[in-house]
């Protein structure tokens, strides 16, 4: 061992700049990947604090997979150009994970929001509300891309490898979650006349299926408890047509629990949505009819 005038760390001081544990450094010590660089008269071992750099090095390593005897072998020779290929492997390794954890943070994200639309006291279930939504992203695939397949569980499989090949194709995450669109021009016609089978994505895309959902406001629905939403549809059809209110885009239904809560019937949460013309005079003639 070295013996030198410059500082040396104890385990534990070392542990703390490294932020890890003494049991980490330990195990690294046993397996000869990180001995410290120092030992004293009496025994004692310590580090260098330039060995900081090794162990973060080890730390990156090790997250992205790399087995610790592959580790060792690298600590044991490093040449400039070694250290490069490691390092440019690891940036790819580091790039793909970095996508797998974009594409989970967007399931969990855009699911909490969804729920917490869906307990939302600004909604009485069943009873169409005029609400603010604010503009989303979405990925839609034609419906008749998916007629032909009589199964209706393969048709969900044929959806969902869809939506997983685009995203891969154009580097968008999804949340998975299910929903559908009705043109405006087939509003009045019902939940028959879908157009599109969409899910949201984290991002504009340059691709045929990338359809943006304005935001504005909508006359909007929340459905619990029902698989078949078409009644509540016909409900908001007709609330909108009693109060004479302009439809100015496309009807979305969106299945808000998605596959976190639709097993069963009664955990389900569907939001209709309706974008509308919204200014003083339909607040007010709105105000009068209610």
């Amino acid at each position: 061992m070295q013996s030198t005038n410059r500082t040396k760390l104890s385990s534990g001081e070392f542990a703390k700049l490294c932020r890890t544990s003494k049991e980490t450094l330990r195990h690294y010590r046993n397996l000869g990947v990180l001995v410290p660089l120092y030992e004293s008269e009496k025994g004692y071992l310590y580090y260098d604090v330039e060995q900081f750099y090794d162990y973060h090095m080890i730390h990156i390593l090790k997250k992205t997979g790399t087995p610790l005897a592959e580790i060792k072998a690298y600590l044991a020779k490093q040449h400039p150009d070694k250290v490069l290929e490691v390092l440019k492997k690891q940036q790819e390794i580091l790039e793909e994970k970095k996508k797998e954890i974009e594409q989970m943070e967007q399931v969990i994200r855009k699911s909490i929001a969804n729920i917490e639309i869906g307990n939302s006291n600004e909604f009485v279930d069943g009873e169409p509300t005029i609400c603010y939504f604010e503009k989303e992203h979405l990925l839609a695939i034609p419906a008749r891309e998916f007629e032909s397949n009589e199964d209706e569980d393969m048709t969900f499989v044929a959806m969902l490898q869809k939506q997983h090949d685009i995203c891969q194709k154009y580097d968008v995450n999804s949340d998975y979650q299910l929903g559908a669109i009705i043109p405006q021009n087939h509003t009045l016609q019902g939940m028959e006349a879908i157009s599109h089978i969409y899910t949201c994505i984290d991002r504009r895309s340059d691709n045929q299926y990338y359809h943006e959902k304005p935001a504005g406001y909508y006359v909007a629905l929340r459905v619990r408890g029902e698989w078949d939403v078409q009644p509540f549809y016909k409900k908001l059809v007709e609330y909108i047509k009693a109060h004479e209110i302009q439809v100015i885009g496309d009807t979305y239904a969106y299945d808000v629990a998605g596959f976190l809560l639709n097993g069963q019937e009664e955990h389900t949460i569907t939001m209709l949505s309706i974008p509308v013309e919204w200014n003083k005079d339909v607040e007010e003639k709105l105000n009068k009819k209610v």
